[in-house]
C-alpha cells in the first residue's frame, strides 16, 4: 500500500472512532446525565425503559464504530465490504431503530396525555 493509501485509511479509521465518541456522548451520557440529574426532557420524561432501550443500542453502535477503527487500523488493510455491513451499517441501523422506537413511545405517551380515553377524534 503506497503512503496516501495508508493516509486515507488512518483518516477513515479516525472519523470512524469520532463519530463512536459522538454516539457514546449524545445517546449514552446525555440520557444518563438526565436521569441522574432528573432533568424533564421536553417537559414530559419519557419511560424509562425508553431510555434504557435506545442507550444500549447507541453503546452498541459506539463499541461497533470503535471495533471498525481499530480493525481499520490493523495492518492498514482496508476493510472488505462485509465487514463495512457488519461493524458500520448494521449497529447504525440498530442505533436508529432504537431512536425510532422511544420517539414512537414518547408520541403515544403524549397523545395519551393530551386525549382523555373515551374522546375519538
Amino acid at each position: 500500500m503506497d503512503e496516501v493509501g495508508k493516509e486515507q485509511t488512518k483518516l477513515l479509521a479516525n472519523a470512524l472512532d469520532r463519530a463512536s465518541t459522538a454516539l457514546l456522548a449524545i445517546g449514552v451520557l446525555t440520557p444518563l446525565s438526565a436521569i441522574y440529574f432528573r432533568t424533564p426532557l421536553l417537559g414530559n420524561a419519557p419511560p424509562i425503559e425508553s431510555v434504557h432501550i435506545g442507550i444500549i443500542c447507541y453503546l452498541m453502535a459506539a463499541w461497533a464504530l470503535h471495533l471498525a477503527a481499530l480493525r481499520t487500523l490493523k495492518g492498514i488493510a482496508p476493510m472488505t465490504n462485509l465487514e463495512i455491513l457488519g461493524f458500520v451499517v448494521m449497529p447504525l441501523g440498530i442505533a436508529l431503530f432504537g431512536w425510532a422506537v422511544v420517539l414512537l413511545r414518547e408520541r403515544r405517551a403524549r397523545r395519551a396525555m393530551v386525549e382523555p380515553k373515551g374522546q375519538q377524534t
